[in-house]
């Protein structure tokens, strides 16, 4: 079993949420929010009128020995999550995604719920169905 992303990390994790912050200020994000509710921590920000949100599930405290050792796995998400937010607008800036395409499944509809949370469900009950279009491959393209 491989070692998981920042598994060691002393980085606390308001630290991790300023850095997400910055990295969606210098990337011309208008809002910035954080929050809780229960066992999840979001990140909701707002980008050329889009309004986008990020749900960081938390640990629960029964699977853990310590509480030392849950915020260990804590600090650990949050610096994964750091990644993913800055892998992500690494890809926008250097024109391999547009924005649209790396947060989509995060935008937020008028009822409340993301778009991940909309179409996910249906994907997924499509994909055990057999109803999903087989891998379209561009000419002269192999499978591998």
């Amino acid at each position: 079993m491989t070692a998981r992303y920042a598994a060691n990390t002393s980085v606390p994790v308001d630290r991790s949420r300023t850095e997400i912050e910055r990295q969606l200020q210098r990337f011309g994000a208008t809002g910035f929010g954080y929050g809780w509710e229960g066992s999840q921590e979001v990140i909701a920000f707002t980008y050329r009128a889009k309004q986008v949100r990020l749900t960081l599930p938390m640990p629960s405290p029964s699977g853990f020995r310590t509480e030392a050792a849950r915020e260990k796995e804590r600090r650990r998400r949050w610096r994964s999550l750091a990644m993913v937010i800055k892998a992500l607008l690494v890809g926008v800036d250097d024109d391999i995604l547009s924005f649209e395409e790396a947060f989509l499944s995060y935008f937020v509809m008028p009822d409340g719920l993301t778009l991940g949370q909309r179409l996910i469900p249906g994907l997924e009950a499509a994909a055990s169905e057999g109803k999903l279009p087989r891998l379209m491959l561009p000419a002269g393209g192999e499978s591998r």
